[in-house]
């Protein structure tokens, strides 16, 4: 008997391998679509809650910018979550795709975006300093006048405005009664007190070009004529602050005059012939370094006298002096005190119930969905 031999069909086996290769190809193409749409529907969300955010953001105070080019809302969490809400809503509707928000919740949160924060208030004065289009100095050497037929006739204004300082930025800190420190002057002499660089350089250019002083001609309302006097003294009215700048400003030139009397050996000889005649003896020379002391406080006086009625002593006039005063002052006060002032005046000048705290520069948003959840974070 003749046997058989099985003969395979190729044909088939190429067919089942066929099946099998586009069932797999099917099932990816299945996975892949999947995955696609999820990555889409996650897109979509996203982008809703981002565009959201941004229209929260474009909120921002138009006064307080305008003013002081500050940039931030006026809102809370639960403010920020219904604004959110009304734009996610009118977004998705008119969108006109597949996907669906199937929002579960949204939590909103504004902590670490206070515009009270020291870091984020310094941050937006320097933003603000860096695009201010006129240079303080140049604004302050046009004020500053020399004549003494024109200076002379500048009168101090009164003002009656008494600041409730318990009400303000600055009388949560410990430190409100800080005074300066005046240092020993090296060799770069007063004017090397002065910041010429750096964050304390914007920041008091800021102060300079946005808040009024003694010599200055800006016309923005105000309620405190001298401003920039309150941020170095910190005192409730005008003539206080004006007073402690005065002490300020002789505590800083005594020295300067003691050592330039020393250096004259006319004067040296003056005091000590004077010191003589009141202690003859071992005191004499203790009289005479208080002597030289007096006479060097008297010469501040003028030359406060000077500085104030807009004349220079040393090349440096009324608001050199302001300058280095602002740079010995302690930054945190030296920022509170500003704010004080754009809530003192946005609270006289704008609406009465204005309040800086009140104030953010972003916040955080978490949306829960069926399927997943989404964190962002938006600020200026």
């Amino acid at each position: 008997m003749r046997s058989h031999h099985f003969k395979p069909d190729k044909r088939g086996a190429v067919t089942v391998f066929l099946s099998i290769a586009l069932a797999g190809l099917l099932s990816a193409v299945i996975v892949f679509s999947i995955n696609a749409r999820e990555e889409a529907e996650e897109s979509y969300r996203r982008a809703i809650l981002d565009l959201s955010s941004r229209s929260v953001l474009s909120e921002y105070d138009r006064r307080l910018f305008n003013d002081y080019g500050i940039v931030a809302f006026r809102g809370s969490n639960k403010y920020i979550e219904k604004q959110l809400m009304f734009y996610i809503k009118h977004t998705d509707i008119y969108s006109n795709n597949a996907f669906s928000l199937d929002l579960t919740l949204l939590d909103a949160d504004t902590e670490g975006f206070e515009i009270t924060n020291i870091d984020t208030f310094e941050d937006q004065i320097i933003k603000a300093a860096m695009y201010d289009k006129v240079s303080v100095f140049e604004r302050q050497n046009q004020t500053e006048d020399t004549d003494d037929s024109l200076v002379t006739s500048i009168m101090i204004p009164e003002n009656t405005g008494v600041i409730d300082t318990g009400k303000l930025p600055s009388s949560m800190n410990k430190e409100k009664g800080f005074e300066i420190d005046i240092p020993e002057i090296k060799s770069g002499g007063l004017k090397g007190l002065i910041a010429e660089t750096g964050d304390k350089f914007l920041v008091n250019q800021y102060i300079f070009e946005h808040f009024n002083h003694l010599r200055s001609d800006n016309t923005a309302e105000s309620f405190l004529s001298y401003e920039i006097e309150y941020i170095i003294s910190g005192c409730s009215t005008d003539i206080e602050n004006l007073d402690r700048v005065h002490k300020y400003f002789v505590a800083l030139r005594t020295p300067v005059n003691i050592a330039r009397i020393y250096a004259d050996p006319a004067k040296v000889s003056a005091a000590l012939a004077e010191a003589e005649l009141l202690t003859p003896g071992p005191a004499v020379v203790a009289t005479q370094a208080l002597i030289i002391a007096a006479w060097a406080a008297e010469d501040a006086e003028n030359e406060w006298d000077m500085v104030r009625r807009g004349m220079s002593v040393d090349a440096l006039y009324y608001h050199d002096y302001l300058m280095i005063f602002l740079t010995l002052e302690d930054r945190d006060i030296k920022l509170l005190r500003m704010m004080d002032l754009i809530q003192v005046n946005l609270n006289n000048y704008y609406y009465d119930t204005f309040r800086i705290s009140e104030f953010y520069t972003g916040f955080s948003v978490l949306a829960e969905f069926d399927d997943d959840e989404i964190m962002i974070t938006h600020n200026y």
